[in-house]
């Protein structure tokens, strides 16, 4: 049996409920993945806030701070596998009781380890990579991760910019993060607005500074590859 939810943590832990108390699958898929799987007869379930709430109430008693982090950090890795990854290391997890996120020789902790790894760093790359234009009033930035890390970005994004509205779009996800006075707000469904076809004066003023900043006779095309990978540069102002 392998369940089908929509790409969420209370998808996932709608599906973990299901494993655990109803019947055992197999694996999770999100429903992006599902439909370009060749899987016979997959079972989708609607995700149950309510009851999602209580799983995640159940984990956080029964699991320790590290546990809970792969698991969550594996539901915003990008992969068609990375629901039934966090199932996996879940359900180690529970069996083996404190500590399993150290135990790096089971596989599941492992790939989990790798992926938390992945998500965190391109995380922090993205709080350098944004790129924000002022449209009636409002800073928007747009990016397209490889992975979920809308959220992950709140904290820092909002501790350093409280004096205006900002908002971070995943044009990927069509997903959003409005950042102001001090709370945010996640919003879904989101099209980018039309107001950021229009050219900004200070990006021109930028793209000048960038340029006559560098060295061309050191420019080192292998290093800027790497520290600034190219699937980032469409939203960077200095590329375009």
């Amino acid at each position: 049996m392998i369940y089908v939810v929509e790409n969420s943590m209370e998808g996932f832990f709608t599906a973990l409920y299901h494993h655990l108390k109803i019947e055992p699958c197999e694996g999770i898929l999100r429903e992006q993945d599902a439909r370009a799987s060749l899987l016979e007869a997959p079972k989708a379930l609607p995700s149950d806030n309510a009851l999602a709430r209580r799983v995640r109430e159940g984990l956080r008693e029964k699991l320790g701070s590290k546990e809970r982090s792969l698991m969550n950090y594996l539901l915003l890795y990008n992969d068609s596998q990375s629901f039934t990854w966090a199932l996996q290391v879940t359900l180690f997890a529970l069996s083996y009781g404190p500590g399993a996120a150290d135990v790096l020789q089971h596989p599941a902790v492992l790939r989990a380890t790798k992926c938390q790894q992945a998500v965190r760093k391109e995380a922090h790359r993205m709080k350098g990579f944004l790129r924000f234009q002022c449209v009636e009033q409002v800073m928007i930035a747009v990016m397209e991760p490889d992975h979920d890390i809308l959220e992950l970005l709140a904290p820092h994004f909002r501790q350093r910019m409280d004096h205006h509205p900002y908002l971070i779009v995943d044009a990927k996800r069509q997903k959003a993060l409005l950042i102001q006075d001090q709370k945010c707000l996640v919003q879904k469904n989101v099209r980018l607005p039309d107001g950021l076809q229009q050219e900004d004066p200070y990006e021109a003023l930028w793209r000048s500074y960038v340029d006559h900043l560098a060295i061309v006779s050191r420019r080192n095309p292998k290093a800027q590859d790497r520290l600034v990978p190219r699937r980032y540069r469409g939203h960077m102002t200095e590329f375009q």
